[in-house]
C-alpha cells in the first residue's frame, strides 16, 4: 500500500525542513507518533541513534533507528535498527521550479524522500 499527500506551508523551505528534521517535533506532525528522540546525548549526525514510539491499534510500538546520512539543512536519512519493521526513510530539501508567484524565481520544497531516493 502506498499513501501520499501534500500540503502548502507558507514558510521558507529551510524553516520547514528544520522543523521536520528535528526529532522532538515528530509528535507534532505525525498523528500516530507518541514519542521520539535521540538515545543518550546525541544530536543529528551520521551514527546518532534514536527511537520513535507509535500507537497502533491500541498498542505502543517502539522503533529504534540510526542516522545513516546527514547534510545539515538539506538531507537526513535513517535506517531502522530495532523494532517490528525493517527499512528506513529520509527527509530531503530540494529546489524545484514552481509556477510564477510574482517574482518568477525558483521555489524549494522539503518533505519525505521519493521511494527511489
Amino acid at each position: 500500500m502506498k499513501r501520499s499527500g501534500s500540503i502548502v506551508i507558507h514558510r521558507p523551505a529551510d524553516e520547514v525542513f528544520a522543523f521536520l528534521a528535528e526529532v522532538h517535533n515528530e509528535t507534532s506532525w505525525r498523528d500516530s507518533v507518541t514519542g521520539s528522540g535521540y538515545i543518550g546525548e546525541g544530536s543529528a549526525a551520521v551514527g546518532t541513534d534514536g527511537y520513535t514510539e507509535v500507537s497502533m491499534g491500541g498498542k505502543q510500538v517502539r522503533m529504534d533507528w540510526r542516522i545513516s546520512s546527514f547534510d545539515p539543512g538539506r538531507h537526513v536519512a535513517w535506517q531502522l535498527t530495532g523494532g517490528p519493521w525493517q527499512g528506513g526513510g529520509c527527509l530531503h530539501r530540494s529546489a524545484v521550479e514552481r509556477p510564477h508567484r510574482g517574482d518568477g524565481g525558483p521555489r524549494s520544497q522539503a518533505g519525505r524522500c521519493p521511494a527511489d531516493a
